[in-house]
């Protein structure tokens, strides 16, 4: 089942959740530089206007996700500012899997394969399961229509 259109966009947009200040965009750039030179296993990203989304997962899921090193939890961004793996042209959403656990929406965030340098004023938001799920499948649904607008 997937949330509503309403659920999701408030979700995403707005003032609503608790405040937390990333870096500045100079500051995201030197890390970034920094993590890509150190961590040349992981992509690195410098994002702003992001959300992170605390998932309220059953118990059940939340302990399997903390017993694999994770948190029912995941990062939007609705602007990329750098994407050091050139796989998000500035500007692109993106929207991260699970975040590794131990992870603080502050400066630096990882998931299994990224690092996410977060850059400016973002919000901690708690959500229902079911509106990551129309997120990822609204993201597919983008996807496939620019693969077709551009003939693929």
């Amino acid at each position: 089942m997937l949330a509503t259109f309403d659920e999701v966009m408030t979700s995403l947009l707005g003032d609503s959740g608790v405040v937390h200040e990333g870096l500045s965009e100079s500051q995201a750039r030197e890390l970034g530089v920094e993590r890509y030179m150190n961590s040349p296993a992981k992509k690195v990203r410098i994002v702003r206007d992001w959300v992170w989304l605390d998932i309220q997962a059953p118990q059940s899921e939340a302990t399997a996700l903390e017993q694999g090193g994770f948190m029912p939890a995941i990062l939007y961004a609705h602007a990329v500012v750098h994407d050091f793996s050139n796989d998000f042209d500035a500007g692109n959403w993106v929207c991260s899997t699970v975040l590794v656990k131990g992870s603080s929406p502050s400066a630096l965030v990882e998931t299994k394969n990224s690092f996410y340098i977060l850059v400016g004023k973002g919000y901690r938001r708690t959500v229902r399961p079911q509106v990551i799920v129309s997120i990822i499948h609204g993201a597919g649904i983008l996807c496939e229509l620019r693969c077709s607008e551009a003939g693929a």
